[in-house]
């Protein structure tokens, strides 16, 4: 097996030498590979992890021996920088906060590693996205990878739904509870935190197709050759199914609320609301998916109620911590102390967006990470009033930020290997999209 890594690793440096830019596109169709652990001579690792520095290595030996490749990395840097100096900022603070958390953990090992894998290498990839997507062509490319990676855990997870191959037993559907797919990770909602934001901007993409133009500045290459709506359509179709046999009732609300949030801006609005509540009552028609979200009304989800728990025993912990919180994996530890009960399952995270973070990382990581998402659709409104091109993509990023906005008030839409790389992915949409309407410098 490991032969078999390191050969496909080699090819993979090899390939980006030639093109960098495949490096991104290579990285986002196998954000799943941080599965394929394996251990080197030190630390052990990951796939994912391999491909973003590898891709980073072959970049600092361009930078290094390339004088003009040099000077273009530079002077496009310093234009991101000129144009999105605060959101530099704030992300400087989000990582000041997460690298101070390390010290405040209190496994200090375990913690390093969440700081390598989430933010460091995180950062890392948002470096070489902003870079290396240089034109709108690699953007959309980019957006398109995604695509094809719902395709295919769409195609496996409904193999899966019917077949069981390779489903966890657990997730059969034994007594009240529905078959949940788990497509190529290990649990449901692994899938539906990854493909709902990516299924939102797709979403978005479909409903805006008559809006989709490709920029002049890169020689007015008509949008079919970039996105053909068969292929959004069929992206779409597929991750709502992906998305419905996962059963995630918080990735469902936060993909309904992404698409009443687009039908503000579409003429269609009424035929996009009525599609959406006829695919609500379809939902509600079927026994599996309406025994899934009747005891959210009812008062009679046991889920809802370990939450209510984790969130009150999380407050808890962040007041007797609200400056420095407890540190990276120290939530866990915590709340072992703290929880109602020894029957109370002891989870890594508190499972809220604004939590996670305030409580391992800090005040100041709680309003960092915000203060990105503010910098995020603040510069995004001004970008959609000045140019209209963007609008379609401004949308569709702004759809995918509200899915894990909502969906993270019940889950961890961060921490995790592959989420880390998708939220880092949402915040470089903007600043590469600033860039385009500016410059054209090829990398």
């Amino acid at each position: 097996m490991l032969i078999v890594i390191i050969l496909s690793l080699i090819i993979y440096t090899l390939l980006i030498s030639l093109r960098p830019h495949w490096g991104i596109y290579i990285i986002l169709l196998l954000l799943p590979t941080y599965q394929v652990r394996f251990n080197m001579p030190a630390f052990p690792t990951t796939y994912l992890e391999w491909l973003i520095l590898i891709l980073a290595a072959v970049i600092f030996t361009r930078l290094i021996v390339n004088q003009k490749y040099r000077k273009t990395i530079i002077a496009r840097l310093l234009a991101i920088i000129k144009q999105s100096y605060w959101l530099i900022i704030f992300i400087f603070l989000f990582l000041l906060a997460s690298g101070i958390a390390i010290f405040t953990s209190p496994q200090t090992i375990k913690a390093l590693g969440l700081f390598k894998a989430y933010f460091f290498e995180g950062f890392l990839f948002w470096i070489l996205f902003i870079l290396l997507i240089d034109n709108q062509k690699k953007l959309f490319n980019s957006l398109k990878t995604l695509g094809v990676l719902i395709i295919f855990l769409s195609v496996f997870g409904i193999y899966q739904f019917f077949t069981l191959y390779h489903l966890p037993p657990s997730w059969w559907g034994p007594g009240t509870e529905p078959r949940r797919i788990v497509s190529f990770y290990t649990y449901p909602n692994a899938v539906a935190l990854l493909i709902t934001p990516i299924l939102a901007i797709y979403s978005a993409l479909l409903i805006f197709w008559d809006k989709l133009i490709f920029s002049p500045l890169q020689g007015g290459i008509k949008r079919d050759l970039i996105f053909s709506k068969k292929f959004l359509i069929i992206v779409t179709l597929l991750g709502i199914i992906l998305l419905m046999l996962t059963f995630s009732r918080g990735a469902w609300i936060g993909y309904v609320v992404a698409i009443l949030f687009l039908s503000l801006f579409n003429k269609f609005k009424k035929p996009i609301i009525a599609l959406l509540l006829i695919g609500i009552v379809g939902t509600l028609m079927i026994p599996t998916s309406r025994d899934r979200l009747a005891p959210l009304f009812t008062g009679a989800d046991p889920a809802s109620h370990e939450r209510i728990k984790l969130y009150k025993g999380t407050w808890e912990i962040i007041k007797e911590n609200p400056m420095i919180g407890v540190g990276l994996y120290g939530f866990r530890e915590a709340y072992a102390e703290i929880r109602e009960s020894s029957t109370d399952e002891v989870l890594n995270y508190p499972h809220n967006f604004f939590l996670n973070f305030w409580v391992e990382t800090g005040l100041l990581g709680v309003l960092s990470v915000v203060l990105i998402l503010v910098w995020i659709f603040w510069k995004g409104i001004k970008l959609y009033k000045e140019n209209s091109e963007t609008q379609p993509l401004i949308l569709a990023l702004f759809a995918g930020i509200i899915v894990l906005f909502v969906h993270g008030q019940v889950d961890a839409p961060f921490f995790k290997n592959d989420l880390a790389i998708l939220f880092w992915f949402l915040i470089g949409v903007l600043p590469v999209l600033k860039s385009h309407t500016l410059t054209n410098t090829k990398i």
